[in-house]
């Protein structure tokens, strides 16, 4: 398969050159991200922080699937325009976006959703997979972790969760049966 002109096997590659490059370079150089490429309803991403390769599928959601078709688009108008290929999904006029906490604080506010930090978006995505009973290797796939031990810390329960496990406990246990108090039934108190 063949997107923009990157085979998955020339792409895996390139992830791999850049991963081993990436270990010679100081630590926050380390976190610059390549270009995430787009097409078919998946984004796919190399030069990822452990350095693998991942795909991304979106398009079972439509509301990300129609903002990464814009920003494709957008994208092609500023190559088009500037005869520059641009590099990134999300850019400034074909410019690397350096900084949008700006722009973040702006959209929760307008969200409501104030004090809203981007690295909760990860937690909030972990949750949700666990919510949907997707299989753990896959939510981590998605996720982007590579071990389980860390993904576990995003994986936090709440009280939703506990309360609908508590439901699904309710639903094996026939109504008939009923509590007998220990004393009553001979124990100690």
């Amino acid at each position: 398969m063949s997107i923009h002109g990157l085979s998955q096997a020339s792409v895996s590659s390139s992830a791999r050159g850049r991963a081993s490059k990436a270990k010679r370079q100081p630590r926050h150089a380390r976190h610059r991200r390549g270009r995430a490429v787009v097409g078919d309803g998946v984004v796919y991403l190399w030069d990822t922080k452990n350095g693998k390769f991942r795909e991304a599928p979106y398009a079972a959601l439509p509301p990300l699937r129609q903002m990464m078709e814009e920003r494709e688009r957008r994208t092609r108008e500023v190559e088009k325009r500037t005869g520059k290929l641009v590099p990134w999904v999300f850019h400034r006029n074909g410019k690397r976006v350096k900084d949008f906490r700006e722009a973040w604080r702006l959209a929760t506010k307008a969200a409501g959703l104030e004090g809203t930090h981007f690295h909760d978006l990860r937690r909030s995505a972990v949750r949700q997979l666990e919510r949907v009973g997707a299989p753990r290797s896959t939510a981590m796939s998605i996720t982007g972790h590579k071990t389980e031990s860390v993904y576990t810390r995003y994986a936090i329960a709440d009280r939703s969760a506990q309360d609908e496990a508590f439901k699904k406990l309710a639903a094996l246990v026939p109504e008939t049966r009923t509590v007998v108090p220990m004393r009553a039934a001979g124990g100690a108190s």
